[in-house]
């Protein structure tokens, strides 16, 4: 039992990092499933580190300990580079390998120690103070740049909530929870945990978040990426704002174009023949509202409509679906959130 949960953690990164790298090779997909993949091989490589540790009396300091102090800090710097590499349209640079370079310098200076028959009791010590250092502006940054997306996907999507990074913003959360927890258990001692039942709990804990993470990550529906290969639309301006606004109006009132399923910004600029970039200006600035806000309070009157309308007891699946929504449960939501009422609720108000 003791050398399952030895090997429960590096088997799921394993097992990820075959999934992920087979799913880049075959649909070829984007460059942040490729760093996500790359955050899987190194906490394979982790894990192996600590397999090998708890598999054996390993008491002497050898070359797989390097190993393990090179993976140790660039775990964290990896799963931020997925962030970024997922919510910035130029991706990352050479630059970001400098987040890198405290794991580097700590791997090199164990090899360069144990190469020289010199102590190394000093590398733990570095591992130690280093991990909260690279922890905290990680946590700090990512969850920034997970935001940012999140208002940036509000302003090109109607329906946001599909693809939101709110399951990575929580994943992110529960990470850093458990990063310092991994960093108690690192002060404590690895060999505390030599007991089978010890052992357990890390080992599910860790085995379960690098399951969540990879999971979520390779089901991401939106990234920087995407959404930048979709803003290639016309270069026209917007012209007078007064007309520009009748035009998108129009659309609205006569075209209902609302009613589109997984609408765009790009598909109202397009069909006003202007820019993304001046139509979500024009929704900001004269509306005060972003797009999603914009075009979820068209459906929301669509859908009032519609429950007046019915003769019988209205079935809300059908009517989400006729006013645009993707789902019933994102009629709800931001029916609730306009009215403060249910939709039945509301329709025993009016009605």
């Amino acid at each position: 039992m003791k050398a399952f949960f030895i090997v429960l953690p590096l088997l799921i990164c394993l097992v990820w990092l075959a999934i992920l790298t087979l799913d880049c090779a075959l649909s070829r997909r984007g460059r942040e499933q490729r760093v996500l993949a790359a955050y899987a091989l190194v906490c394979t490589l982790l894990y192996g580190c600590h397999a090998w540790h708890f598999m054996g009396p390993h008491t002497a300091f050898g070359p797989v300990d390097v190993l393990y102090s090179f993976c140790t800090l660039a775990c964290y710097v990896v799963y931020y580079l997925y962030i970024k590499s997922l919510t910035e349209k130029d991706g990352i640079s050479w630059r970001d390998a400098l987040w890198l370079l405290p794991a580097v310098l700590t791997s090199l200076l164990a090899a360069v120690l144990l190469l020289l028959g010199k102590d190394t009791s000093a590398v733990p010590l570095v591992t130690k103070i280093l991990t909260p250092l690279e922890i905290i502006p990680v946590a700090w940054f990512g969850l920034r740049r997970l935001q940012r997306f999140d208002r940036w996907v509000e302003g090109f999507y109607s329906d946001p909530e599909n693809h939101s990074t709110r399951p990575v913003r929580i994943l992110m959360l529960v990470f850093l929870s458990l990063a310092l927890l991994a960093f108690v258990a690192n002060v404590i001692g690895r060999d505390y945990f030599s007991c089978s039942m010890r052992i357990a709990i890390p080992s599910l804990l860790f085995g379960s978040l690098q399951f969540a993470i990879l999971y979520v990550g390779s089901r991401q529906p939106s990234s920087a990426e995407e959404m930048t290969a979709e803003t290639q639309d016309a270069e026209e301006g917007p012209g007078d704002a007064d007309t520009f606004g009748e035009r998108i109006r129009r659309l609205m009132v006569e075209n209902r174009l609302y009613r589109q399923k997984g609408l765009k910004i790009t598909d109202v600029a397009a069909a006003v023949g202007s820019n993304r970039t001046y139509v979500s200006q024009w929704f900001n600035r004269e509306c005060g509202q972003s797009f999603s806000d914009y075009i979820n309070t068209w459906r929301i009157e669509e859908a009032k409509s519609l429950l007046l309308a019915a003769e019988a007891a209205p079935s809300l699946s059908e009517i989400a679906e006729e006013a645009g929504f993707s789902s019933e449960s994102a009629f709800f939501r931001n029916f609730y959130a306009r009215t403060g009422l249910s939709p039945l609720a509301w329709l025993k108000e009016h009605r």
